[in-house]
């Protein structure tokens, strides 16, 4: 797991992040990145989006999470809550992706709804 940095780290990677011409975006991104991944505490090396951004979800900051590369893949536009619930059941990305794929389509059944098998999930 990756550790929490101190203070004094986050003040220069802050910092860092405003030298030579650095931009707002280019510091949160320096700081999101700074923690480890929000679902398995891996590093983190991507920025996922907490509301998939084919769900609607914008790029703005307040909707990133720092993210490992194998979580923010298998999470794929599976909604936060329905994929941190079937995390927590499972304990395995790969399982809890097919355990989500498998809720939304029992949902989606319940309603009357064609679920589209095609659909990745």
């Amino acid at each position: 797991m990756q550790r929490r940095m101190t203070a004094h780290e986050f003040r220069v990677l802050v910092r860092q992040a405003f030298t030579n011409g650095g931009s707002i975006e280019r510091a949160w991104r320096a700081v999101l990145l700074s923690d480890p991944c929000i679902y398995c505490g891996a590093i983190a090396e991507n920025l996922d989006h907490i509301l998939p951004a084919s769900l609607r979800g914008n790029d703005d900051w307040e909707n990133r999470a720092p993210t490992c590369v194998r979580c923010n893949s298998m999470r794929g536009n599976i909604g936060l809550l329905l994929w941190l619930n079937a995390l927590h059941i499972t304990g395995d990305a790969q399982a809890a992706k097919s355990l989500a794929f498998s809720w939304r389509r029992q949902f989606a059944e319940s309603l009357g709804i064609r679920f589209d098998t095609s659909v990745k999930g």
